[in-house]
């Protein structure tokens, strides 16, 4: 008897050899290497495109505001910087439809973000018992009965409204106290001030605490961009300013302005100038 016997067959799995497996790393690298500036770039283009939106949003309710006032823009006394807004003012222009995050640029994240601007949720001090920039000066929030001079808030925009501080002297012709107007007669005789799309009402808070040039060379030697002292309290200490839109530099990549006429454009940071007196200075 005859018995035939089967051939047995055995599959084996081919293993990726030492070679292979190091090319296919360093592709995922190269792959890497490519695609994270862009992401970079894209968080970048985020950041920019909701700033802009703050911005349209703002000219819309200081528009709106000036509708009701025979064209008069807010009265900008009161406060000590550039970017300091009366309480009483801000409710306002909250129900003219913004909120008070419309009023704060995501472009100086991650050093200031909510927490530095509103304190403990919803609103409030930071951490250490300091008052949040929203509640600075003693300015609650809400605070329905708030009357003008009751105390200001510190917000992250800087303003030309007629009036602010920081515009004194030479400088109060970057203030603007009428939408429509054309010319003002501050600090001396009429001076035109220029087309509407020229004027600058709501900009990036763009600061220094060295303002005697104007030269951009000269501005890139400056190195208080990252840390400019105010009177912001975090955890015991005094937590610097800074400009928006670093990107990480050492000088702002530049900044968004919003214009009387409604529009709102970049300007790269080569093209500023400070506009305002005493420290910090401010550019747009």
């Amino acid at each position: 008897m005859s018995k035939s016997l089967g051939k047995i067959s055995h599959c084996g799995k081919r293993a990726f050899t030492l070679i292979e497996l190091l090319v296919v790393i360093a592709i995922i690298a190269i792959l890497a290497g490519l695609l994270l500036p862009t992401l970079a770039k894209a968080k970048i283009q985020a950041i920019k495109t909701e700033c802009v939106n703050n911005e349209k949003q703002q000219l819309l309710v200081l528009t709106m505001y000036a509708g009701e006032c025979k064209d008069f823009l807010p009265d900008g006394s009161g406060g000590n910087w550039a970017w300091d807004m009366d309480c009483a003012l801000a409710n306002q222009l909250i129900a003219y439809g913004s909120t008070p995050v419309t009023w704060y640029d995501p472009g100086t994240a991650p050093r200031f973000g909510p927490i530095d601007w509103f304190g403990t949720v919803p609103y409030g001090t930071v951490p250490g018992g300091g008052a949040s920039l929203w509640c600075y000066d003693n300015a609650p929030y809400p605070d329905p009965s708030a009357k003008p001079g009751d105390g200001f808030r510190v917000v992250g925009y800087a303003q030309t409204f007629y009036g602010t501080a920081s515009y004194a002297g030479e400088f109060a012709t970057n203030t603007t106290q009428k939408l429509g107007e054309t010319s003002t007669t501050s600090p001396g005789p009429i001076v035109p001030i220029g087309p509407a799309a020229k004027r600058v009402l709501t900009a990036c808070a763009t600061l220094n605490s060295s303002g005697d040039s104007d030269e951009y060379a000269t501005m890139l030697g400056y190195t208080t961009w990252n840390n400019v002292d105010g009177g912001y309290t975090y955890n015991g200490a005094t937590k610097p300013h800074l400009s928006a839109h670093l990107a990480n530099q050492t000088t702002p990549e530049g900044a968004n302005m919003g214009m009387i006429d409604g529009h709102v454009e970049w300007r790269p940071f080569k093209k500023m100038i400070n506009r305002t007196s005493g420290s910090p200075y401010f550019y747009y």
